[in-house]
């Protein structure tokens, strides 16, 4: 089941995911303004994945990138 609200990704967030598929991402914290879909946050790996996690304190919904897959999670 799926649904539609109409936001939709700004270009710049277009664009870094565009960029960042070179595996120097690790973290991505993205923001709805102006009912669109911003990057407010980004963050390249440090050690491992797991350690990362662990250190990088990120409290709302997050976009985790694990090889070719994205990973959308909520920290409180």
């Amino acid at each position: 089941m799926s649904h539609q609200t109409g936001i939709t990704a700004s270009e710049d967030l277009l664009r870094f995911f565009a960029e960042s598929k070179d595996g120097s991402v690790r973290l991505i914290k993205i923001a709805i303004r102006d009912e669109k879909l911003e990057l407010e946050t980004e963050k390249g790996p440090i050690g491992t994945w797991d350690k990362d996690i662990l250190y990088m304190n990120v409290d709302s919904v997050t976009f985790l990138r694990m090889s070719n897959e994205f990973l959308l999670f909520s920290l409180k």
